[in-house]
């Protein structure tokens, strides 16, 4: 009869030399494993914040939609009238009323130096009589007189 030959799965005691290449490859892997579940966190915590920051953005569009309204800066003009001594608070972008207000001191004094500022340009290019003036809301004779201190309003 033949001898033959096979492989059979059996017990085998490491060499030191194998014992130190498998720790080398242990540690390895260990840090391997480390460094990946560090990325993995990272990433996690990447995504976490992109959720996040998506999520507000949609509870604000949301809250939008549900209120109907957002606030925000618009430009506004405010209309002075002398006469009335009320000041109009406008919106340029639609011309809304927003309010209406007594006029202040520093405000009436303002107007009243602007008004007087405007009779004098007035006066200096046309000296000749009194001319009618419809400035914003008043309406007054312009007069030579006014610069000596006389002024007459015009009731119409």
């Amino acid at each position: 009869m033949r001898n033959k030959i096979s492989k059979e799965f059996l017990k085998c005691m490491l060499t030191n030399d194998e014992k130190l290449d498998l720790s080398s490859s242990l540690a390895e892997a260990y840090t391997g494993i480390q460094e990946l579940e560090e990325q993995k966190k990272s990433a996690m915590s990447a995504l976490k914040a992109q959720i996040d920051s998506k999520t507000a953005d949609a509870t604000r569009m949301a809250r939008l939609v549900h209120d109907g309204y957002e606030m925000r800066h618009v430009e506004c003009e405010t209309i002075y009238d002398l006469s009335l001594k009320l000041a109009t608070v406008l919106r340029k972008d639609t011309g809304e009323v927003l309010k209406e207000r007594p006029m202040t001191q520093d405000e009436l004094q303002e107007e009243l130096k602007f008004f007087a500022e405007k009779v004098v340009d007035h006066l200096a290019s046309d000296p000749s009589g009194p001319t009618e003036y419809n400035g914003v809301g008043q309406k007054a004779l312009i007069s030579p007189d006014i610069v000596e201190g006389e002024f007459t309003e015009d009731e119409e």
